[in-house]
């Protein structure tokens, strides 16, 4: 058995059993018996795995995150850019006020048809892992590097380039996140009266 070969820190311990995936055999599937808590911190240490020829790994460590479940109000909408200047995109700031690690691949923007009140228009922000930290604020658009050009960014790690996104309306709109489950995680109701009122030109 290879199980005593792999050992995940804060009491869990060697797997019950390790399965090498084929085709190549490079990947190794670790099955526990217990679950792993939510919302922690754990590193895997690996020892006396070796290849075909005459590598070793001996005590490396793998950092890796389990995230919390996304509950409604963890993550809100904290701007929205819903009428961007001439070749500009839309952008929606979101902010994590938990105390919760997040994936924001457990997040969907949509829009809202409000005579029916439906969701419409549901798209994922990310097909792959993003950690959201507590405290954390995050851009999601379909162009960062326009929005950067053109805004000041004191964090140019924390944007998400969605493949696509709801289209919102520049007069009025709704914006509201979910999770996988279409459930509502927070929900802003927009509109055009909201802009400064001394503005001249309310585009971008």
């Amino acid at each position: 058995s290879f199980s005593s070969n792999y050992s995940i820190n804060n009491g869990v311990g060697s797997p019950q059993s390790v399965s090498l995936l084929a085709p190549d055999f490079s990947q190794a599937e670790l099955k526990y018996t217990t679950a792993l808590a939510r919302n922690l911190n754990y590193t895997l240490t690996l020892n006396n795995i070796a290849d075909c020829g005459v590598s070793i790994i001996n005590n490396q460590a793998l950092a890796f995150t389990y995230p919390a479940l996304l509950e409604p109000k963890d993550l809100v909408v904290n701007e929205i850019l819903f009428n961007p200047k001439p070749g500009g995109v839309d952008f929606v700031e979101v902010y994590n006020r938990s105390d919760k690690i997040l994936d924001l691949k457990d997040l969907y923007l949509s829009n809202l048809n409000t005579d029916r009140d439906s969701l419409i228009n549901i798209r994922p922000v990310s097909a792959s892992t993003i950690l959201a930290e507590p405290g954390s604020y995050w851009v999601l658009s379909t162009n960062p590097d326009q929005i950067k050009t053109a805004y000041q960014t004191l964090n140019p790690t924390h944007f998400v380039q969605m493949a696509s996104m709801p289209a919102y309306n520049d007069s009025e709109g709704v914006v509201v996140l979910l999770d996988k489950n279409n459930r509502r995680i927070d929900q802003f109701n927009y509109d055009a009266d909201m802009h400064f009122e001394l503005l001249r030109d309310v585009e971008g």
